[in-house]
This record gives C-alpha cells, sequence and structure tokens, in this order.
C-alpha cells in the first residue's frame, strides 16, 4: 500500500473512534478516558474498518447475498460493540445498548460518508464501513 492509503486507512480508524466515542458516552454515560478505553475504542474502530467490509464484500461477491451482507455487517458490528465496549461500560441491558450505539455510528458514518464524498469528489468514499 501507498503511504496515502495508509493514511486515509488511519484516517478512517480515528474517525470511527470519535463517532465510537460520541455513541458510547450517548448511551452509556461513560465520562472518564482510560488508557484500556482507549485501546477499546480503537481495537472496536480497527475491528469495524477492517472486518465489516471484508464480511460483507464476501457474502455479496461469494454467495450472492446482495443486501443480506450489510445486514449480517450490521449485526457483527452490534457484536464486536457488545464484547469489547460495553462490556466494562454497561448501565443496564447491554445487547440494547450496543444496537443503540452502533445504530448511531452507522447514521453519522453515513452522514460523515456523504460529506466526504460532497467535499472530496475525487477522493471517492473517505470512510469505507458501509
Amino acid at each position: 500500500m501507498e503511504l496515502m492509503n495508509w493514511a486515509f486507512f488511519f484516517i478512517e480508524i480515528l474517525i470511527v473512534m470519535i463517532v465510537l466515542y460520541i455513541a458510547t458516552r450517548l448511551v452509556c454515560k461513560e465520562e472518564v478516558i482510560t488508557a484500556s478505553y482507549l485501546l477499546r475504542l480503537f481495537a472496536t474502530a480497527f475491528l469495524a474498518v477492517v472486518l465489516v467490509p471484508l464480511f460483507e464484500g464476501m457474502l455479496e461477491s461469494q454467495f450472492h447475498l446482495g443486501l443480506v451482507g450489510v445486514i449480517i455487517a450490521f449485526f457483527l458490528l452490534v457484536l464486536i460493540i457488545r464484547f469489547v465496549i460495553v462490556s466494562e461500560t454497561s448501565l443496564g441491558d447491554e445487547i440494547v445498548e450496543s444496537i443503540l450505539i452502533a445504530i448511531i455510528t452507522v447514521v453519522a458514518i453515513y452522514i460523515i460518508n456523504f460529506i466526504a464524498k460532497a467535499l472530496f469528489p475525487d477522493i471517492g468514499i473517505l470512510v469505507g464501513i458501509f
């Protein structure tokens, strides 16, 4: 990979980390940022940026499932959030909090992706999660 591709990959991870932090703060009321919390945010963002598109593309290209791949990728994101972030910060029902965090994250990423396409049309998709 070129240096520019690595830079965009790192920017994607940072954007997803920020979105995950805001969503987790809204849902779980997590206020203290510790090193382990940042590491969990980074791990979740990394897995979301790498595994979710890979999983979604595999389902679409190999099994011709179309939009079912997007739905399964969303559930994969919910499970990643549930076991990496919410298990430590939960106030109540962990799966509901995971679903809310995933919905907020996906909507925010779509908005950021739309803005990125409008501002930088020659770059294409800045955040390549969905």
